[in-house]
Order: structure tokens, then C-alpha cells, then sequence
């Protein structure tokens, strides 16, 4: 009797375990079935999609070429790149060495223009220090040219005071014959004293105002003289500067030289002057000698005695030195 209700109860779990396995399996046939339905849906979405994203690959595909064409110019820029860097870096090197050559050039030109300036400087000094040369020269020249104006005068004022002597020592030996004529015919001249002194008075201021006149008139030669060397002189040291400077033209040289040696032949010298004043000295006191000297003169209580008066020698001399005197004088 306890024997069958165990095997009842196995029983009965073996019919529950079988519903159960059942129902399980129903349970998993139906998962199935829906599984299989769900594959064949994702079998068909899945050539769908397929269908529909084939274009997709296909563009897939020609996105992967472009990619692919676009890696190999990628490679090309980057060698093209570290190319053109190493250009750009020898670029860069070149453009501050030239950059340098540039400044040095630049301070080259400035330092040549320094020196220009300093150049352009010295060349306007130099341009000045001639100009004032240039004028001195002129000024000397223009002195010179008064000085050997004034000298030419005074040589002519000599020459015409030489000529007037040589009238004079004429006019002298003349009336030394005119005297020895006269007294050959009236030895004797009646004058006063108060005559014969006025006349020897008036003679003598005539001399001397001669004299005075010609010493004068030499004293002037002689200062033209020494103004006219000491110009020569400074024209000299002008030539002579100006030889430093540049070379001065022959021509001019010799035409100084010329000038010089006329001037110089042109003054008498020294001892000429000295002969010829001499030698008028000597006429003068010849002619004041040859006055007669036998003049009776009157006394002081003859004064009623008659006498005629004559032009005498002596009065045509001096008469005719004044006239003279005064038209080489003026």
C-alpha cells in the first residue's frame, strides 16, 4: 500500500514533467517559427538593404579611389612640401645674405657719399680759393696795368723835361753867343742896384723853382719805379702760386718777361740820372757865370741921370725857361 502511492506521485510528476516539456516545446517551436520568420524578414531587409546600398559601395568603392589618388597627391605635396620648405630655408639664407650684401651696399653708398660731400666740399673751397686768386690777379694786373700807365707817363714827362734841357743848354749856348756878341759890341750895361739885385733875385727863384720842379718830377719817377717793382713783384708770387695750382700758360710768362725787359730798358739807370742832373747843375752855373760881370752900377746920387733901359740877356733867359717851365708843368 506504500508501494503504490509512490509510484502514483511518480507518475504523476512524470505526466507534469512531460506537459511541461511539451509546453516547452510548443513554447520553442513557436520561438522558432517566429525566429525563422524574423530571418527570413532580416533575410529580405537584408537584400534590401543590399540592393540599396550597393550604389553606397559603389560610391564606397570611388570614395577609397579618390582616397587612394588623394593619399598619393597627399605624398606628392608632402615630398613637393619638404621640397619646397628646403627651397624656402635656402630662400630664406639667400635673402638674408643678400639682405646683408644689401646693408653693406647701402652703408658703402653712404660712406661714398660722406666722401663726395667732403670732395664737393673741398672742390667748392678749392672753386673759392681760385675765384679770390683769380681776382687778385686781376686786381694786380689792373695795378700793374695803372702803375706801368703812370710809370709811361712819367717817362714821357722825363723824356719831355730831357727834351726841354736840351732846349735849354741850346737856348744857353745861344745866348752865351748873344752875350759874347754884346759885349763884343757894348761891353758895358748900365743897371741900378736895386735892378741888377731884383733881376739876380728873380733869376734865382726861377733856378730854384726849377730845380724844385725837376727834383720833383724824379722823386715821382722813382716812387713809380719802386710801386712798379713791388707790383711786378706781387704779380710774380701771384705766377708763382698759381704754377702750384696749375700750369700756367707760356704765353702769358713770356709776354711778362718781355714786358719787364722794355720796362727795364726803358728806365734810365742810376748813374745816367745822376750824370744827366749833374750835367744840368753844370749849365745852370755856366749860364749864371757867363753873366757879364762888369756891371757899373750907379750910385744912389746919380739919380738924375737918364738911363735906357734895355731887355737884357739874362731877362730873354729867364723869360724864356718860365715859358717853357710853364707849358711842360701846366
Amino acid at each position: 500500500m506504500d508501494n503504490q502511492p509512490h509510484e502514483g506521485t511518480e507518475n504523476d510528476s512524470k505526466s507534469g514533467s512531460a506537459k511541461s516539456q511539451k509546453a516547452e516545446l510548443k513554447a520553442a517551436l513557436c520561438e522558432l517559427a517566429h525566429t525563422k520568420k524574423e530571418v527570413e524578414q532580416a533575410r529580405d531587409a537584408a537584400a534590401k538593404s543590399w540592393l540599396e546600398s550597393k550604389p553606397l559601395f559603389d560610391e564606397l568603392d570611388r570614395i577609397q579611389l579618390d582616397l587612394s589618388k588623394a593619399n598619393s597627391r597627399v605624398s606628392k605635396a608632402t615630398t613637393t612640401i619638404s621640397t619646397i620648405e628646403s627651397q624656402l630655408v635656402a630662400t630664406n639664407a639667400s635673402i638674408r645674405s643678400k639682405q646683408e650684401d644689401e646693408r653693406e651696399r647701402r652703408r658703402r653708398i653712404q660712406e661714398v657719399k660722406r666722401h663726395l660731400d667732403q670732395r664737393r666740399g673741398n672742390v667748392a673751397m678749392l672753386h673759392v680759393e681760385v675765384t679770390e686768386e683769380r681776382l687778385a690777379q686781376t686786381k694786380l694786373k689792373q695795378e700793374h696795368r695803372f702803375r706801368r700807365q703812370s710809370l709811361q707817363a712819367l717817362q714821357l714827362r722825363h723824356r719831355a723835361a730831357r727834351m726841354e734841357t736840351d732846349i735849354c743848354r741850346a737856348s744857353a749856348r745861344s745866348a752865351r753867343r748873344s752875350i759874347k756878341h754884346f759885349k763884343e759890341e757894348k761891353p758895358t750895361v748900365e743897371l741900378q742896384v736895386e735892378e741888377y739885385k731884383e733881376l739876380t733875385r728873380k733869376a734865382n727863384e726861377q733856378t730854384t723853382l726849377a730845380d724844385w720842379r725837376v727834383s720833383i718830377s724824379m722823386e715821382q719817377r722813382r716812387a713809380a719805379e719802386k710801386q712798379q717793382e713791388k707790383a711786378l713783384r706781387r704779380l710774380n708770387e701771384v705766377h708763382a702760386h698759381n704754377w702750384q695750382m696749375k700750369a700756367p700758360k707760356a704765353r702769358d710768362t713770356a709776354e711778362e718777361q718781355d714786358y719787364i725787359r722794355n720796362q727795364q730798358h726803358l728806365i734810365p739807370s742810376t748813374s745816367q740820372h745822376n750824370r744827366l742832373m749833374q750835367a744840368k747843375d753844370r749849365e745852370k752855373s755856366t749860364t749864371i757865370s757867363k753873366v757879364p760881370q762888369r756891371i757899373r752900377a750907379s750910385k744912389s746920387g746919380s739919380t738924375n741921370k737918364k738911363i735906357i733901359k734895355k731887355p737884357s740877356v739874362l731877362g730873354k733867359i729867364r723869360s724864356f725857361l718860365l715859358r717853357h717851365i710853364r707849358k711842360f708843368f701846366g
